[in-house]
């Protein structure tokens, strides 16, 4: 059993809340197939990481990972999302705010725990700087449990949780 964690972060400024590079940017995807590559590994985490930012006209920027020693501290937190080993073999995922999710605040709450197959799908998004240097970001957290490891694990079927958890930004 694997679990693959799919991040994908969208940065942008002021400068892209409208015209061409905010339609470049509304165009990021929510989900994206996984490189074959990264299931090489025996881990038991597979981290796939994407950005989307406004200096490289949100071009796709890939970055893989690993976790070796998952769970050593009874969990992981991947942007605000928080993994915990739970029941017979699930995980349990819960939203946390804290700064570096960025304004306005939100409530941390529990999201649910996912069984083999499955996976949710955590939006959210946040203001980050003062007043004339604002940087927005838009994060997507997908995260699956399977046996079953496919790169287009994430575009096969809609997830069982969708947890939007977006503000409006200002």
């Amino acid at each position: 059993m694997k679990i693959l964690v799919q991040e994908i972060k969208t940065e942008w400024t002021k400068a892209s809340r409208s015209g061409r590079a905010a339609q470049l940017r509304s165009q990021t995807p929510l989900k994206l197939e996984m490189p074959q590559t990264i299931f090489a590994s025996a881990d038991y985490i597979i981290v796939h990481k994407l950005e989307f930012k406004e200096e490289n006209n949100f071009e796709c920027q890939a970055v893989e990972g690993h976790l070796s020693d998952p769970f050593s501290n009874g969990s992981e937190l991947f942007g605000a999302v928080e993994l915990r080993p739970g029941d017979n073999g699930n995980i349990q995922l819960k939203f946390r705010w804290s700064n570096e999710v960025g304004a306005p605040e939100r409530k941390s709450r529990n999201i649910g725990n996912i069984s083999d197959g499955e996976w949710f799908q955590v939006i959210y998004n946040g203001r980050f700087g003062g007043r004339h240097d604002w940087l927005y970001r838009q994060m997507v957290v997908n995260v699956g449990l399977s046996s079953q490891i496919e790169p287009t694990f994430f575009l096969l079927k809609d997830p069982k949780v969708t947890c939007d958890e977006r503000a409006l930004l200002r």
